[in-house]
């Protein structure tokens, strides 16, 4: 039994055919719409409902822009640190300095008050 042609003519055979003398063909680009081959799962999906977790692994409240001075290095940190959401900025010049920024904002968010309340 010969495949019917669609309605552009083009067989999917014949686009096999085209497809075979030209090992690498996308058949995509040869069989017109509708006419492409499918597959289709005869095996029963279990269907779950998705949820979705309210509290992030990284919540937006805790994202920082952090910018190095040109002339920082490894042994001597150097910069500004940003609070993305408050908008908070303090600059350090070690890196204990930034951990002490970071640790800092953490605690303003932990305790509920405003970042320009912290004492630094």
């Amino acid at each position: 039994m010969q495949p019917a042609p669609d309605p552009d003519g083009l067989l999917l055979t014949e686009a096999s055919e085209q497809a075979q003398s030209r090992p690498n063909a996308d058949l995509s680009l040869t069989t017109r719409r509708g006419q492409g081959l499918r597959l289709t799962a005869n095996l029963p999906i279990p269907f779950a409902a998705m949820t979705l977790n309210p509290e992030s692994k990284y919540p937006n409240r805790r994202a920082y822009v952090l910018k190095l001075r040109g002339d920082a290095t490894a042994e001597a940190l150097a910069g500004r640190i940003e609070n993305l959401v408050t908008g908070r900025q303090r600059e350090f010049t070690s890196a204990f300095e930034l951990l002490a920024a970071i640790a800092s904002d953490l605690e303003c968010a932990a305790a509920g008050r405003p970042a320009d309340d912290a004492a630094g």
